[in-house]
């Protein structure tokens, strides 16, 4: 039935991974994977809004298959990132042919958005029927679009500042995604804070990628002739510079005043030009002015959302009134982000390439790849060429109206023909209507190249205005067919009619109607030939037409380097361990004698309790004006046992109501709350709402005391971890001790911070206890095993937000149920902790967990990653160290076997009659 079955555990969830014989199919079967399959589901939903859609989806598809550009194993993009790409430029092509969805159904103030999992059903219903009312005016054919898709991703679309998005027509500023990469960003529409392309990282791969679309647009660009007596599949090398779809390399020193009609790049409309420059050209822009600014391009008023949600967006700007928010757009004008000055460069500030580059390089591509247009510096000459390609156009169109026409016309035909004819419309109804016109020429005569750029730009959008009005009353008049039939157009020469297809099943069923992007597989007879008979052009997807024909270059996805994969990288090789001779007591006492110092170091004194208190008294003060039933309470590693002197201060506001299980009722609280804390400047400064996290906070900092705070709501299994932590904290010194070590190891070889990809210091001391549950005899009981009234029904459970959070917690009747046996001293104990983690523990097959005795197996909770699992207490769904990448656990477990060395072999420079515990510290944590 199947074969070469096995499990992935890289693939997030771990799923299984089989061929099925009969028909030969690669099967993927994993469970709770709902991120997949919505965004599987929003794809269906926007391949019905136009049947040109799942046809763009195919054709990039292919190519990037023929390239071997979807192969994230080795180093290239997950075939995703494609559709979403085809996806964002159907949308922001104007006029449109794909719409925002997200944006139709949540509101302009809401997108991007990661939803939750209960919203789904709906936005689908919506989305759906919106699907069937969705009429786009876009007639491009597919030809013309897949030419143009590829245009805008090798000229256009600039990554170093923005994000492919999907879920608004407005631009994406990386800045306010903490995304700093300049390489190429797709988001993913089901969570925004995922890049789709993390694979993609290395040099080698990008560049690869970059030239391999490239060259497609090269080659499709150009008019490839078929050979006589054709022998194989090669195309002809007898083409020459009329052949050739003119991208035009604009030159750095003057900027001509328009395109030539044969211009691919020119031959489509994006809606970002309706923007203010200040978007491309502020680098330092927020998401909350290009919102205000996308805002402005409506002429009618922006619709409500479908779906309202109550959230905290801009709560940050909440005092802006509308005059402010002009006076914020002037200063943008007076910055001169506005118009370009003479340091401008296009390549550094237009939307252009897929990816940065040497400014060299590039341009030598496109002397390379495209034959560019020699356009004179002479203002006249510009005027007498663009007359005649018009004149010569105009004549040919009326000449013969059989010729192939393509539906996009000339943006700025009507502003050209004012240019070149150096004059204005006259206007009967304009007052000055009669006074002498002026010419282009008579402005420009004395101006420097600065201003006569900024003149033909700013002349240029009102060439626009002025099409788009035409266009407006011409759609209006509403031609008859026989109309049509007689009508001229100016039409772009670009290319003859081909015919691109892709081969599909003829036999199909009714089930076909809505075709799915995941069809099977595509093989390789089934790139077929883009082949006309009736026309002298042949298109053939092989991969050398695309110079791809080596494939893409292997790339480890773990270092980033070439010539290895990810399973031989040299950075996930484990050092082999030394065995430990038998350690002396002295050397036992003096890393006894280190554990104490370094936890009396660590550990807060009683100033910074009382710091904390008196915060935290302030705090509730405050609060009670406006929620008088509400309670503070503290928790986190400050007060869990384990906490530093320079913690965070941790809190969580819960109401006797339980008004704040309630989302739309927290949201309410916390911007009554933010509002509070910010108009006490005096005590606390640095106010935000961090709304992207787990758990929604309010963080701020007390501005004398400069002690970070965290205000979060109904947060109570936080507070139920502090108090377990406490308690096993307080059974025995030694717990806290080894805590504090672990702690100041990770910190001090940069493996304790879980936003960075590594674990919390929470994680390190759940492995703590696990170890001293384990060790034999043991030096913790497992106190969510332990009960005082074991007959009792329930006596093991008690619910906290669905969660049992039992755990036995009279600690002075302890001594009656359980007797701890284990006389090792804090020394010792720390050495067989690293000998534990390192020697004996099985990360293949089991879980660390310290809410039962017995062995939890990883197959049990489904985790398979090749990394440790930590299971939280009482969130049993939650796996502490589910974000630790393989590369990072590598660190971490080289870490803990150079520390096991370390501690375990008596240095021979510490002088043990007399130990110097700082000496020792420095010798063994920050030796080689």
């Amino acid at each position: 039935l199947c074969k070469e079955a096995c499990i992935n555990t890289e693939h997030k969830p771990s799923c299984i991974d089989l061929i099925i014989n009969e028909p030969n199919m690669r099967v993927r079967i994993t469970s709770g994977y709902n991120r997949g399959i919505n965004l599987s589901k929003l794809i269906r939903i926007y391949t019905k809004f136009d049947s040109r859609v799942i046809k763009l989806l195919r054709l990039f598809r292919i190519l990037s298959k023929t390239c071997n550009i979807d192969k994230p194993d080795l180093g290239t993009l997950h075939p995703i990132a494609f559709h979403i790409m085809v996806i964002h430029f159907l949308q922001q092509i104007d006029p449109p042919i794909l719409p925002c969805l997200h944006e139709y159904v949540f509101g302009i103030d809401h997108v991007p958005i990661t939803m939750n999992e209960n919203q789904y059903p709906e936005f689908f219903r919506i989305c759906n029927v919106y699907s069937r009312e969705w009429k786009s005016k876009n007639t491009t054919d597919i030809e013309m679009l897949f030419l143009q898709l590829l245009s805008y991703y090798v000229k256009t679309f600039n990554t170093k500042q923005f994000v492919v998005s999907i879920q608004t027509r407005m631009p994406v500023v990386k800045i306010d995604k903490n995304w700093h990469s300049k390489k190429l960003l797709v988001e993913d529409p089901s969570d925004i804070k995922r890049s789709l392309c993390q694979t993609m990282q290395a040099i080698r791969s990008i560049n690869y990628f970059r030239d391999t679309i490239n060259t497609a647009l090269n080659y499709f660009g150009r008019k490839q002739k078929r050979i006589k007596k054709v022998q194989s599949n090669q195309c002809s090398n007898e083409n020459n510079d009329d052949d050739l779809i003119e991208i035009i390399a604009e030159d750095e020193n003057e900027i001509p005043i328009i395109e030539p009609t044969n211009s691919l790049h020119s031959s489509y409309n994006l809606f970002y030009k309706r923007l203010p420059l200040t978007i491309v050209r502020d680098v330092n822009i927020r998401q909350s002015r290009v919102r205000d600014y996308y805002k402005k391009t409506f002429e009618t008023k922006i619709s409500e959302p479908i779906i309202k949600i109550n959230s905290l967006v801009d709560q940050q700007n909440e005092n802006l009134n509308e005059n402010e928010i002009e006076e914020a757009f002037q200063h943008d004008l007076e910055h001169n982000f506005e118009t370009m000055d003479a340091n401008d460069d296009e390549q550094n500030n237009s939307l252009d390439i897929i990816v940065p580059n040497n400014d060299n390089d590039y341009d030598d591509n496109l002397n390379t790849d495209f034959d560019e247009l020699n356009i004179e510096n002479d203002i006249d000459q510009k005027q007498s060429a663009v007359r005649q390609l018009f004149s010569s156009t105009n004549e040919e169109n009326n000449s013969n109206e059989t010729n192939h026409s393509s539906p996009i016309t000339t943006d700025n035909e009507q502003g050209i023909a004012n240019i070149y004819d150096n004059k204005y419309p006259n206007n009967n109804n304009n007052n000055h209507g009669d006074e002498k016109s002026i010419t282009i020429d008579e402005l420009m005569q004395n101006l420097n190249k600065k201003q006569r750029r900024t003149l033909n730009r700013a002349y240029e959008r009102q060439g626009n205005i002025v099409n788009d009005k035409v266009i407006e009353v011409y759609e209006k008049l509403k031609p008859t067919s026989k109309d049509k039939n007689e009508t001229t157009n100016v039409d772009i020469p670009l290319i003859e009619s081909i015919s691109i297809e892709i081969q599909e099943d003829t036999n199909k069923n009714s089930s076909d109607d809505n075709p799915s992007v995941f069809t099977s597989p595509i093989k390789d007879e089934q790139l077929s030939s883009i082949d006309n008979p009736s026309s002298d052009l042949f298109y053939d997807f092989q991969a050398e037409n695309f110079h791809a024909e080596q494939g893409a270059p292997f790339v480890c996805t773990i270092c980033n380097n070439v010539g290895h994969l990810k399973s031989e990288c040299p950075e996930l090789i484990v050092p082999n361990m030394i065995d430990l001779p038998e350690r002396s007591q002295e050397w036992i006492e003096i890393l006894s004698s280190l554990c104490y110092y370094i936890t009396e170091r660590c550990k807060p004194k009683q100033i910074d309790i009382e710091n904390r208190e008196r915060i935290l008294k302030q705090l509730q003060k405050q609060f009670e004006k406006d929620y008088p039933d509400c309670n503070l309470y503290a928790f986190g590693s400050f007060y869990n046992g384990f906490g530093f002197r320079q913690s965070d201060l941790d809190v969580c506001i819960v109401f006797k109501d339980q008004r704040d299980e309630n989302p739309d009722e927290v949201i309410q609280i916390m911007r009554k709350i933010l509002k509070s804390m910010r108009s006490n400047s005096d005590t606390f400064e640095s106010v935000q709402a961090i709304l992207h996290a787990k758990v929604p906070i309010i963080r701020s900092r007390h501005r004398r005391l400069q002690i970070e705070i965290d205000i979060s709501f109904h947060n109570m299994l936080a507070i139920e971890n502090t108090r377990l932590l406490k308690a096993y904290a307080d059974i025995d010194p030694r717990v806290s001790q080894l805590g504090y070590m672990i702690k100041h190891l990770a910190k001090t070889c940069d493996i304790g911070d879980a936003s960075r990809g590594t674990l919390s210091s929470y994680a390190y001391i759940i492995m703590v206890i696990h170890f001293l549950q384990q060790i034999q005899p043991p030096v913790l009981p497992v106190l969510q095993q332990l009960s005082g009234n074991a007959t009792k029904k329930n006596s093991l459970y008690r619910k906290c937000s669905k969660w049992n959070v039992y755990f036995y917690e009279d600690l002075l009747t302890l001594n009656n149920l359980w007797k701890n046996e284990n006389k090792l001293s804090v020394g010792e104990l720390w050495i067989e902790f690293l000998r534990f983690y390192t020697e004996e523990f099985n990360y293949d097959e089991r879980v660390v967990t310290i809410r039962q005795i017995e062995p939890l197996l990883k197959y049990e909770k489904g985790w398979f990653r090749q990394t440790i699992a930590i299971e939280d207490p009482f969130e049993l769904n939650h796996n502490l160290a589910g974000g630790l990448s393989i590369r990072n656990w590598t660190t971490i477990r080289r870490v803990l076997i150079r520390a096991r060395q370390q501690f375990g072999l008596q240095s021979k420079d510490v002088d043990i009659s007399k130990p110097d515990m700082q000496l020792i510290q420095v010798r063994i944590l920050f030796s080689n």
